[in-house]
């Protein structure tokens, strides 16, 4: 397991435990004041189980933030995903891939250094939600969401785009904005319809994936 002598370590900057056999629950102790120094905890690929516990969203006081990477990726984490994530705006890399983690999405539009978010493969469902207009990496594969691409074709940096697996509808033609797209995953979204013409004018990307 992860000692709880790690939150109380004022000047630690980076703590990485990744390909580990770690055990247990993410620490209770590790709340945004003990934390807010660090800016980057890894621990993915290990066999961490339990619902997250850091309160991310309180108020840090007069704590300069830094924490801009988190990957808790490959884990056994389950239970609802705290919304206070989407209150911390140093956020630049959120990994919580290939968990059982329930409930709906947090909204992040507010965290606008926001680049890389990996939610992929976990028991996520509802609508999704709005995200960061900056955001270039967005992996939501393998969960259950519905609604939309309304909340998705305004982030005009997206280069990385996968959502198979989750809602269907028809390709909007707002996608022809998203002119940095070079992956687009839309596998089994039970897609209807054309393939819209937009596609031949974006010429970097990498994988289009027809409408059924």
């Amino acid at each position: 397991t992860v000692p709880e002598a790690v939150a109380l370590m004022p000047d630690l900057r980076y703590l990485w435990l990744d390909n580990n056999e770690l055990t247990g629950s993410i620490l209770k102790a590790w709340t945004i004041s003990s934390i807010a120094r660090m800016e980057e905890i890894t621990f993915s690929n290990n066999k961490l189980y339990g619902p997250i516990p850091m309160d991310v969203g309180s108020d840090p006081g007069n704590i300069e933030l830094r924490l801009s990477k988190i990957d808790g990726s490959n884990n056994r984490f389950t239970g609802t995903f705290p919304s206070s994530f989407g209150y911390l705006p140093t956020w630049r890399y959120i990994d919580f891939s290939h968990n059982m983690l329930t409930g709906s999405i947090f909204p992040s539009q507010y965290l606008d250094k926001l680049e890389v978010l990996r939610l992929n493969d976990n028991l996520f469902e509802g609508a999704i939600p709005k995200f960061p207009a900056n955001c270039k990496t967005l992996e939501l594969q393998g969960n259950d969401l519905s609604g939309d691409f309304d909340n998705i074709v305004h982030i005009r940096s997206l280069e990385v785009l996968s959502i198979s697996g989750n809602f269907g509808g028809t390709l909007p033609s707002q996608l022809t904005g998203m002119k940095r797209l070079r992956y687009l995953d839309l596998n089994n979204c039970s897609l209807t319809g054309t393939i819209p013409w937009i596609f031949e004018n974006m010429k970097d990307l990498g994988m289009p994936c027809p409408a059924k």
